[in-house]
């Protein structure tokens, strides 16, 4: 908002905003900063712009509408598997702002809140998946998880030819000192 210029002076005030004040005055501008950790609900405003000039005073309030995001929080396994899949699903607390619209990006064009999606990164790595949510309002809330990718067992076994009623001692060449029997 800003204020016409050649005015002898001004004040601004703001009024019926909740939480943290986060509004400041920048030459003849008012800058409000909104922030989604205030209430999450909708909240409206009024700015009042009070001027003088030419011995003369006249104020105009402007009402402003602060619509919430749609906050949720990105649920997903701590670990899975190489080549594995994870799936991801968003949790919304009940009073807050309803999604209507989903974007997984390049993971899923479905408008879902849960997704499963395989696993691309190779073990010891960490894989970071985001979602934005869109509000009927069309404000935009973004939150991501981070997955990380576990290393597969590595083993590989070796056997023999038997006879009809006869047993066979296969070994698992794993590193460990394992061995399992099968009849």
């Amino acid at each position: 908002l800003g204020a016409t210029k050649g005015l002898t002076g001004y004040t601004w005030t703001v009024s019926n905003f909740t939480g943290t004040k986060k509004y400041n005055t920048v030459g003849d501008s008012l800058v409000i900063k909104t922030d989604a950790t205030t209430t999450h609900q909708l909240q409206t405003i009024n700015v009042t712009l009070k001027a003088t000039g030419n011995n003369c005073e006249d104020s105009t309030t402007y009402t402003i509408t602060i619509n919430p995001q749609p906050v949720f929080t990105l649920k997903a396994e701590e670990a899975v598997c190489e080549n594995g899949e994870v799936t991801l699903k968003m949790e919304q607390a009940a009073n807050a702002e309803a999604i209507r619209e989903v974007d997984w990006g390049s993971l899923s064009s479905e408008n879902k809140k849960e997704i499963t999606v395989a696993t691309t990164k190779a073990a010891g790595e960490t894989e970071t998946y985001t979602v934005s949510a869109k509000s009927i309002n069309q404000c935009v809330y973004t939150n991501t998880a981070n997955v990380a990718i576990k290393a597969n067992p590595s083993f590989s076994i070796q056997g023999e030819e038997i006879c009809e009623n006869d047993y066979a001692i296969i070994e698992l060449q794993s590193g460990s000192a394992d061995k399992y029997f099968v009849n």
